[in-house]
């Protein structure tokens, strides 16, 4: 989206609600970290996985994907001001909305001067918001599983914990949850999701977690794939390859399909979520591998 787009679009102030006692915030930190949660994953992680649409041919546009993700354009005026230098930073040129959590800001940040998608948490300060946020994210409804041994306190009085989830195609992305501490200004928590760094190696244990997912995926897609070239050497009719194709790998498929619902439930899916999602994607497999054989009989020519 072109930077007319990204600008500082002012919204009601809420700077003086945010001014709550420190009792009051501790009461809406569990709200508040859920909304926080929400955007990270759903608008965040859809993003950068490609799964959700943020940007698009015109404003209009733009401005109706934001409002149908439970956000509202741009950045309420007053809040930048707020955030001191660090925070600022992470809005730069970026594509930006925000949601109205009680007395909090929950204000996204996607792309601009940084390849990944930030939700900053802007309010009064709360000591049990860092937790109420982290609790959210290793939430079923949220999936981000906590890796070990990843706490650290930063620079400046900053704490990080670190977070992992992966999407449909089992690529695995990362959350970096920073709770700021700095009386002076009211930027409290950045989530930032990014893809796995390349230079990053996977914790051993959430390495193996989807070992099995992937046996199992590699070889019922090579027997899907043996079979259609089978059928692409003997140049068997369309209707006919379908009729056995729909026959073959019944046992790679049984086990795949056993890894996947697993899977899916440990990306916090409910059983019934995960039986549906699996079987989805096995008939969209099928019917892509289908797709070829016919095209190839057509044509002649090998799909790309």
């Amino acid at each position: 989206m072109k930077a007319g787009i990204v600008k500082l679009v002012g919204a009601v102030a809420l700077i003086g609600s945010c001014a709550a006692h420190s009792s009051a915030a501790e009461s809406e930190a569990p709200a508040v970290a859920a909304d926080a949660a929400d955007v990270a994953t759903r608008v965040c992680f859809g993003a950068v996985s490609g799964a959700v649409t943020l940007q698009d041919r015109d404003f209009a546009s733009f401005e109706h994907n934001v409002r149908e993700m439970g956000l509202e354009v741009g950045i309420p005026s007053g809040i930048f001001d707020t955030i001191g230098p660090a925070g600022q930073g992470l809005l730069n040129r970026a594509t930006v909305a925000h949601r109205i959590s009680g007395g909090y800001v929950i204000q996204l940040a996607a792309g601009g001067s940084m390849p990944n998608c930030r939700v900053l948490v802007v309010g009064a300060a709360a000591a049990d918001l860092p937790a109420s946020v982290t609790s959210a994210l290793a939430a079923p409804a949220a999936g981000w599983t906590p890796l070990p041994q990843t706490q650290r306190d930063l620079e400046g009085g900053a704490k990080r914990q670190r977070f992992i989830r992966r999407d449909a195609a089992n690529r695995p992305y990362l959350l970096d949850a920073l709770a700021i501490v700095d009386p002076q200004r009211r930027l409290r928590m950045a989530l930032i999701v990014s893809p796995w760094p390349s230079d990053v190696a996977l914790p051993e244990g959430e390495a193996g977690a989807d070992g099995g997912f992937m046996a199992a995926a590699n070889t019922y897609g090579s027997c899907l794939r043996a079979a259609v070239e089978l059928g692409m050497r003997l140049r068997i009719d369309p209707s006919g390859f379908q009729r056995s194709f729909a026959t073959a790998c019944l046992g790679e498929e049984r086990a795949f399909r056993t890894e996947a619902v697993r899977r899916a439930m440990r990306l916090g899916r409910s059983e019934a979520g995960a039986l549906a999602e699996v079987d989805g994607n096995i008939a969209s497999g099928r019917a892509i591998f289908a797709a070829e054989q016919a095209s190839y009989h057509r044509t002649g020519q090998v799909p790309r």
